[in-house]
C-alpha cells in the first residue's frame, strides 16, 4: 500500500528537495559561486551582454545561435539578471555579476529537478522512491559531469544547452501528471514548458508534441464533463496557466509587432525554411535513431560519429558514419538502458492486478508518454541542420532518467517493507554526498579570471579621454574575449559597437552601421589583436596573446601587406565593412569597407594590387563587382571583380605623403545592403571576397 499520502503538497516537498540539493551543489562549487570574481568570456560573455539588458528589462532574445539568429525568449536572462540584483548587489554573496549568474543557474536547475522529482511522489508513493531517484540522479548526472571534466555539466553549467536539461524532465513529468488528471499541475508544466520553449528553437516541437497529448489525454479522462464544467472545474489552473504562458509569448508578440519581417521569429522562420532545402545536412531515420542511443553512455564526440556532406561539394559522397562501431563498442551501456526501458513495463503489465487503480493509471499513462519523448526525439534528430552535435542533444538526458525513475517507482514499491527511516535517511545521505562530490566544480585559476582582460581595458580607458563611444574590431577566432571586453564596457555605461555580422551576438544596437558613413569620426578605434612592442597584452581563451590598440598601425609603401586570412594582420588595419568572419579570406556585403594605417614616407608611386572575387551567394546576385578605390579622399582608380584575380591601382606618391594617417575606402556601388538588411539575418550577399591587399612601388 502507498505510504505517502498522494495529496500532500507538491510545492513543499520540492522546496524540501531543493533546500537540499541547493546546499549540496552550492558547497561543491562553493569557489567558483562565492570566492573568485571572474570577468565572463565566450558564451558566457554574450549572455552577460543580454543578461545586463534583462536586468534594464529590455531583453526581448533568448541566447544566441550559431546559424546567426536568437532562441525564442529571455526567460532564462530575466532569472539570471534577478540572481544577480539578489545575490551581488543586494547580499553580496556572490563577489561579481558572473558569479550571481553561475549561482542562480545552479539554483534553476535545482528548483526544477526538485520539482519534477516532487510531481513523481504523488503518484509514485513509496518511501524508498525519492532517495533511490536522487541516487539515481547522483549516479547518471555525475558520470555524465565527470565525462566533460574540467567543463561544468548537468546542475552546474549556465551555458544554454545544458540549462534545458531540467526544465525537460520537469515538463515531461508534470505532462503525465496532468494527462492523469492533477490539474495543479497544468501550472508546473506550463512554467518549464515556457522556459524550455525561450530556450531553444527546436523546444517547440517537444513542448507542443507532449503538452498537447497531455491535454488530450485530460480532457478524454474527463470526457462525461461537458467543456464548460470542465473549465468551471479547473478555473484556477486554467487561468494561471494561461498568464504565465501569455508571459512568455510576449516578447515575441513585442519583436513581430516591432521588427516584423526583420524579426527574430522571421529569421528563425527563413532559417527552418533554408535548412528543409540544404541537401548537404540532411539525416536519416536510422542516424536520428543512433544518435539517440549514444546518449546511452558519456561520448560527447557525436559529430565525429555522424559526418555530413559538405554542401559546397554536393557531387562529392556523404562520408560514412561511425556510429555502428562506436555503438558496438558499448554493449553494457546499451543493454543497461534496454532493461530499463523495457523490463519494468513488461513486469508492471504483469503484475498489474497487484497495482492499485491509480497506480495502474499511472504506469499505462507514463510509458506512452516516454514512447512519445522518445520519438519527438527522433523527430528533433531529423531536423537537425549540420552536424549532428553533442550539445543538440542533451534535453535527451532528461529522457533517459525519466525512464529510470518509472523503473525506481516499481523498484521502490517491490521493496516498501525493507524502506524504514534508517534505510532512507542513509539513502539521502548517500546521495547528498555524492552530489556534493561528483559535481565539486575546480578553483578559478590566478589567470582564469580574467583580471588581465580587465587590467587591459582599464589602461585603454585611461589612455581614451575622449569620451565617444568604442568602436571593437576583432576577427572570428577573437569573438570570445572581445565579448568579455563588451561586458565591461556595457557594465560602466561605455556605448559601443561591432560590425554587422556580429549582430546576431552583440545585439542591434551595437551594429556598427547604426554610425552611418565615416564612423571612425565618430568613435575611438580599439583594434583588439596580436600585442606590439610595448603593448599591455593579456591571454585569450586557446593562449592566443591580444592587446588593445587605440593608433593606427604603420603600413610600408614597399612590400607592405593587409592578409585577411585568420590569425594574421588584416583585422589590425580595418574599420569597417567586413559582414562574414575569415578564415582564408574576408567578404563583405556592404557598400563600403573602410582600413587605417599609418603610411610609412613613400619616395615613388605606391602600387596596390588587391587579390579577390565576386561571388554570388543566389542565383540572382551579380556575378562580378565594380569598386571604386579611394586614398585619403581621392578617387585612386576603379576595377571589377569577378573570378579571383589580382586587381590593381596606383596610388601617387605626394597622395601617400600628403597625411600622417592613410585611409583607404574601396567602394561597392552595385552592394545592395538596404536589400540585404530586409531579408532574413542569415543570408549572405557577399559583394566581395578579399585574401589580401598587396603594396610595393610602381616602378
Amino acid at each position: 500500500m502507498p505510504t505517502v499520502s498522494g495529496t500532500r503538497s507538491t510545492w513543499l516537498t520540492a522546496l524540501a528537495l531543493f533546500l537540499g540539493l541547493g546546499f549540496a551543489l552550492g558547497a561543491a562549487g562553493y569557489d567558483q559561486y562565492f570566492r573568485t570574481p571572474f570577468l565572463e568570456t565566450g558564451d558566457s560573455a554574450v549572455n552577460a551582454l543580454q543578461i545586463d539588458n534583462a536586468g534594464r528589462l529590455e531583453e526581448l532574445y533568448g541566447n544566441y545561435s550559431r546559424w546567426e539568429f536568437n532562441h525564442p525568449g529571455p526567460a532564462f536572462f530575466y532569472v539570471y539578471a534577478a540572481g544577480e540584483a539578489v545575490f551581488h548587489h543586494l547580499l553580496a554573496v556572490c563577489p561579481a555579476p558572473g558569479n550571481a549568474h553561475i549561482f542562480t543557474s545552479m539554483l534553476v536547475q535545482a528548483f526544477f529537478y526538485s520539482l519534477a522529482l516532487a510531481v513523481l511522489t504523488t503518484h509514485l508513493r513509496w518511501r524508498a522512491f525519492l532517495p533511490l531517484a536522487l541516487l539515481a540522479g547522483a549516479f547518471q548526472f555525475g558520470a555524465i559531469s565527470a565525462a566533460i571534466a574540467p567543463s561544468p555539466g548537468p546542475f552546474m553549467s549556465i551555458w544554454p544547452p545544458w540549462v534545458l536539461l531540467m526544465p525537460a524532465l520537469c515538463f515531461l513529468a508534470a505532462s503525465v501528471s496532468v494527462a492523469n488528471g492533477r490539474s495543479r499541475h497544468l501550472v508546473i508544466a506550463t512554467l518549464a514548458g515556457g522556459f524550455l520553449f525561450h530556450g531553444h528553437v527546436a523546444q517547440p516541437l517537444f513542448v507542443g508534441t507532449l503538452g498537447g497529448l497531455a491535454l488530450v489525454v485530460w480532457r478524454w479522462s474527463e470526457r462525461t464533463l461537458s467543456w464548460r464544467d470542465f473549465g468551471r472545474a479547473h478555473r484556477p489552473a486554467f487561468l494561471l496557466s494561461g498568464g504565465l504562458a501569455l508571459l512568455f509569448i510576449a516578447p515575441l508578440a513585442i519583436d513581430v509587432a516591432t521588427l516584423g519581417t526583420r524579426s527574430n521569429v522571421a529569421t528563425i522562420l527563413g532559417r527552418f525554411y533554408s535548412n528543409t532545402n540544404d541537401d548537404g545536412g540532411s539525416k536519416t531515420a536510422l542516424e536520428s535513431s543512433q544518435y539517440f542511443l549514444t546518449f546511452a553512455t558519456t561520448s560527447t564526440t557525436q559529430e565525429f560519429l555522424f559526418p555530413q556532406r559538405d554542401p559546397r561539394k554536393p557531387d562529392l559522397p556523404k562520408p560514412a558514419s561511425q556510429a555502428p562501431a562506436f555503438l558496438a563498442q558499448h554493449p553494457l551501456s546499451l543493454a543497461l538502458w534496454s532493461a530499463i526501458f523495457c523490463l519494468p513495463p513488461l513486469g508492471a503489465w504483469l503484475g498489474r492486478r497487484r497495482l492499485e487503480a491509480d497506480e495502474r493509471r499511472f504506469f499505462a499513462t507514463a510509458y506512452p508518454f516516454l514512447v512519445a519523448a522518445i520519438g519527438v526525439c527522433l523527430l528533433w534528430g531529423l531536423a537537425q541542420a549540420g552536424l549532428m552535435y553533442h550539445f543538440n542533444g542533451i534535453f535527451y538526458y532528461a529522457v533517459y532518467y525519466f525512464g529510470a525513475l518509472l523503473a525506481l517507482g516499481l523498484v521502490a514499491r517491490i521493496f516498501e517493507r525493507v524502506a524504514t527511516a534508517a534505510v532512507v535517511g542513509a539513502l539521502c545521505a548517500m546521495a547528498a554526498v555524492i552530489f556534493t562530490w561528483s559535481f565539486r566544480l575546480p578553483r578559478i585559476s590566478p589567470g582564469g579570471n580574467g583580471e588581465s582582460v580587465l587590467a587591459s581595458v582599464e589602461a585603454a580607458l585611461q589612455a581614451d579621454q575622449t569620451g565617444k563611444p568604442k568602436l571593437l574590431v576583432l576577427e572570428h577566432r577573437d569573438w570570445p574575449t572581445v565579448a568579455g571586453i563588451a561586458v565591461e564596457l556595457q557594465r560602466r555605461g561605455i556605448p559601443y559597437y561591432v560590425n554587422p555580422y556580429w549582430e546576431y551576438m552583440f545585439g542591434r544596437p551595437h551594429d556598427q552601421t547604426l554610425l552611418g558613413p565615416n564612423p571612425e569620426e565618430k568613435v575611438s578605434l580599439w583594434w583588439i589583436t596580436a600585442p606590439e612592442a610595448g603593448d599591455q597584452a593579456f591571454e585569450a581563451p586557446g593562449g592566443v596573446p591580444l592587446a588593445i590598440h587605440q593608433e593606427p598601425a604603420p603600413l610600408n609603401p614597399h612590400d607592405g601587406e593587409i592578409a585577411f586570412k585568420s590569425g594574421l594582420n588584416g583585422f589590425r588595419y580595418l574599420v569597417s565593412g567586413l559582414t562574414i568572419g575569415n578564415v582564408e579570406y574576408g567578404s563583405t556585403v556592404l557598400p563600403q569597407l573602410t582600413l587605417l594605417f599609418r603610411p610609412v614616407p613613400a619616395d615613388r608611386n605606391v602600387r596596390m594590387v588587391l587579390d579577390a572575387a565576386a561571388t554570388a551567394s543566389r542565383k540572382d546576385a551579380p556575378v562580378s563587382q565594380p569598386a571604386e578605390v579611394i586614398f585619403n579622399g581621392e578617387t585612386v582608380g576603379k576595377v571589377e571583380a569577378g573570378e579571383r584575380a589580382e586587381l590593381a591601382v596606383t596610388i601617387p606618391r605626394e597622395l601617400w605623403n600628403r597625411s600622417p594617417r592613410g585611409k583607404l575606402e574601396i567602394r561597392f556601388p552595385n552592394s545592395s545592403p538596404v536589400r540585404a538588411l530586409k531579408r532574413p539575418r542569415y543570408e549572405i550577399w557577399p559583394a566581395w571576397d578579399i585574401w589580401t591587399i598587396h603594396f610595393r612601388y610602381a616602378d
